[in-house]
């Protein structure tokens, strides 16, 4: 849990119009020139590298859509309104959040603030909710307005119905918690660059923000809000990407003889406890793992990627929507055809084979194992709807609409079914992985 702001933290953001008055005690306006604000390519020192010859990543940011004010932002991350922030309706985000205050002995019961909210959702598994259509759930649960638009969504419903309600839940909350810490960190940072530079003599803001010989520059001029930002970005909110081992810029060309694919993730859902690139420059595939009961991993984790940048497009949309003021990423990796050779590889294509390994996955039975890879198409279907489905009733209920489709085409996976497979790929494509950073949208209704 990220530091809170301090009384002197908040008068200086409030000076710099950083933070603005927001609609009720608990929470302030966070303005939309400080909401990920990409360096420019070819920019050195805090930007990153200028050179990709010995970084482990390209990178660049993508703006698909106009940076946005975030209205609601909580002063404190353990509190009723970080709860609103995530995604809760007030009642239901005031409860939570007593219930947690009030616990017996903290000492003795060290569960977190979302560990509760987890609990919430906990009930989608009992009987008596098992009536209930995914609305009717969603509006008991006391989920935010804007959070059931997002998740019933039509346009992502094939997405939506690979995995059940509450994992779509938790993700999205754990990821939203997760950018309040990020946030406030990103707001300290800001301050201690201010007051280091008023350290050195500096008179003002506006000499905080000075460019090259013969460019303007001002303290309320929102694009010199946004540079410096810029310069903090990668340090503070890409924590996965640390400004030694990327560079800025677009990505390399196509390599001979390599295999290109691609991977979506909002920054937030990456693992708590693995950075994505590590300080040595190595690049840890914890981070990006997905847990067992996935479409071609039954009991392990495994590592899911597409060959197709139309596929993963639309994760990345389903990822920008449901997480609030934070960085989504597509990560494309170059892979060498000399090291896909020494691989096992299985291909598995909608067929009768494809639905009785995709339910058996789904019921996560043990599957014998004897490749590294597999390639095949992606399952649309619910996982808990899928494994309740009755062994003489695969071939029929499992049909082609289960499949995932992108246009009018069947969508693809790429995936490395073992951890030491993984780890010989992060060897391969160090050097030949490029980062595309987006940032997330704000909810159309609070």
């Amino acid at each position: 849990m990220a530091a809170s702001l301090s009384t002197e933290d908040l008068s200086a953001l409030q000076e710099d119009g950083v933070l603005l008055p927001g609609p009720q005690a608990g929470k302030r306006k966070i303005s939309a020139s400080f909401i990920l604000t990409p360096p420019s390519p070819g920019r050195s020192s805090a930007s990153g590298t200028t050179s990709s010859t010995k970084s482990t990543a390209s990178v660049r940011y993508c703006d698909t859509h106009p940076h946005q004010d975030v209205p609601d932002f909580p002063d404190e991350q353990e509190s009723a309104a970080a709860l609103e922030y995530i995604g809760l309706q007030p009642a239901t985000a005031k409860e939570i959040f007593e219930r947690w205050q009030s616990r017996p002995d903290p000492d003795q019961c060290p569960d977190e603030l979302l560990d509760y909210v987890y609990g919430h959702t906990s009930q989608l598994n009992q009987t008596s909710w098992q009536g209930y259509s995914d609305a009717e759930a969603l509006q008991r649960l006391g989920i935010a307005p804007w959070l059931r638009s997002v998740l019933l969504d039509p346009r992502f419903k094939d997405i939506y119905e690979t995995e059940r309600l509450q994992f779509w839940l938790n993700e999205t909350f754990r990821g939203n918690y997760r950018s309040i810490a990020t946030i406030q960190q990103q707001l300290k940072a800001y301050v201690k660059d201010r007051t280091h530079k008023k350290k050195q003599k500096r008179a003002s803001i506006k000499d905080a923000f000075q460019s090259p010989p013969g460019e303007a520059s001002s303290s309320s001029d929102p694009t010199a809000l946004a540079q410096h930002v810029a310069t903090m970005s990668l340090a503070s909110d890409s924590g996965h990407l640390p400004q030694m081992h990327i560079s800025i810029g677009a990505a390399e060309p196509i390599l001979p003889d390599h295999k290109i694919f691609y991977k979506a993730q909002a920054v937030a859902e990456m693992s708590d406890y693995h950075m994505f690139i590590a300080e040595d420059g190595s690049i840890n595939m914890q981070a990006i793992s997905s847990y067992r009961g996935g479409d071609f991993n039954p009991v392990d984790d495994a590592w899911y990627w597409t060959p197709e940048y139309e596929t993963v497009v639309k994760y990345r949309d389903w990822a920008v929507r449901r997480i609030r003021s934070g960085e989504v990423v597509i990560i494309r990796i170059q892979v060498p055809g000399s090291f896909l050779q020494t691989l096992r590889q299985e291909e598995l294509w909608f067929s009768a084979n494809w639905k009785e390994y995709i339910w058996a996955c789904k019921k996560r039975l043990p599957r014998p194992e004897q490749t590294d890879i597999m390639l095949g198409h992606i399952c649309s279907g619910v996982a808990p709807k899928i494994a309740k489905i009755r062994p003489n009733e695969v071939q029929t209920m499992i049909d082609k609409d289960k499949v995932l489709k992108i246009g009018n085409n069947k969508a693809t996976q790429w995936v490395v079914m073992h951890e030491d497979v993984a780890e010989k790929l992060a060897l391969q494509v160090r050097g030949k992985m490029h980062i595309e950073i987006f940032s997330a949208t704000e909810p159309k209704d609070q």
